[in-house]
């Protein structure tokens, strides 16, 4: 992967000590991030009901967040939700 302006093929672009991150360091980062590794090995869709990583499937919040977790997630991190594309509009549930 060929990337524009100073980086190089297998750097992707971070702001850090270092501009870059190699190739090997983002699969390395992904595979200790996975929800395989985070949940000693369950797999997606698995659930682990008393786990932090309960299931592993997107949108599995929505079974367990009551309104009053809603209200206060809207409160402390609407706006990064709204930013990052997460959600459309501030009127989400």
């Amino acid at each position: 992967m060929r990337l524009v302006g100073s980086h190089i093929r297998n750097r992707f672009p971070r702001k850090r000590a270092r501009d870059f991150i190699y190739f090997s360091e983002l699969m390395q980062i992904t595979q200790d991030n996975s929800f395989s590794k985070k949940s000693k090995g369950r797999k997606r869709g698995e659930e682990n009901a008393g786990h932090h990583y309960r299931k592993g499937v997107a949108g599995d919040w929505r079974n367990y967040f009551e309104d009053r977790h809603i209200d206060l997630f809207k409160e402390r991190y609407n706006d990064c939700l709204l930013k990052l594309g997460y959600e459309e509009d501030e009127d989400w549930h």
